[in-house]
């Protein structure tokens, strides 16, 4: 199954900075995150708890989730609400 190309959230929705997901956060596109995008995580893991850390942006992974590589090299999928771009600085 192909994913469908997304436009970023205020492109599809310019008021999608006021909706909020069921946790508090603004509701975020995969489309808002670019390849290879440093990108702070805080989600929820039913095993371990909260968990927050940083990872690289691999694709989108749906309509809602990314996929993401970890520093050690684990792959996998978080909601895109999960996710907060990180800035890099440029020597």
């Amino acid at each position: 199954m192909a994913l469908r190309t997304l436009k970023p959230t205020e492109a599809r929705d310019p008021y999608a900075r006021l909706v909020m997901d069921a946790f508090d956060r603004q509701a975020r596109s995969p489309a808002d995150f670019p390849r290879e995008a440093l990108v702070q995580v805080e989600t929820f893991d039913h095993e371990q708890g909260e968990l927050r850390f940083t990872a690289r942006v691999v694709r989108a992974s749906s309509e809602s989730h990314l996929r993401i590589r970890t520093d050690d090299g684990l792959i996998f999928a978080v909601p895109a609400a999960d996710c907060t771009l990180i800035e890099e600085r440029r020597p």
